[in-house]
């Protein structure tokens, strides 16, 4: 048994569902019922959004882009949460950076412009490498969906971190997809 409390029935599940993207515990389908439920959303349930976004297991995936759906069609989307517990938690190595980008896709070739970018824009700054840092795999693949969604939405203003990235110089399709956004959003 759960709270009713949308928020403290995440905070409650966190300790369980975090670090369990690959394997098969149902967090689309928890989420699906999160978002149905009532409360404010935060950062508990950010995390397990951004977990069950990153899922091994492609059919909880798409359970937890439904669920995504649901959180922005009801105006609570805990975006900036999301964003940020995807960054740093793929800084750390505890997602899968190229899952959740197919699952970010799904979400925005569904409609949810907007919110994904909004996730975006919070996962960036936590996700990026510093100087002499390596990046996460599947990075660029998240920098590109970001600069269509920036394109789309008529997204602007600078993101500190894709700038510092853009200015490093080189030829690494990391700098390159930087730039790209730095270009679109600072503009």
């Amino acid at each position: 048994m759960l709270p009713s409390h949308r928020e403290v029935a995440a905070a409650h599940l966190l300790p369980y569902f975090a670090g369990t993207e690959d394997e098969g515990w149902g967090q689309g389908t928890v989420m699906l019922d999160l978002a149905e439920g009532d409360g404010p959303a935060g950062a508990a349930t950010g995390t397990l959004l951004a977990c069950a976004l990153a899922n091994r297991d492609q059919r909880e995936r798409a359970i937890a882009v439904e669920a995504f759906l649901a959180f922005g069609g009801r105006g609570v989307l805990p975006a900036a949460e999301t964003g940020a517990a995807l960054g740093r938690l793929a800084a750390a190595g505890a997602v899968t950076v190229p899952r959740a980008v197919k699952a970010l896709t799904a979400a925005a070739d569904a409609g949810a412009h907007a919110e994904v970018w909004a996730v975006l824009a919070a996962a960036l700054p936590h996700a990026l490498p510093e100087p002499g840092e390596r990046a996460p795999a599947g990075t660029p693949d998240l920098l590109a969906l970001a600069t269509r969604l920036a394109e789309i939405t008529g997204a602007r203003g600078a993101i500190p971190a894709v700038a510092d990235v853009a200015s490093r110089g080189g030829s690494s399709r990391l700098v390159k997809e930087s730039a790209r956004l730095h270009r679109t959003v600072a503009t």
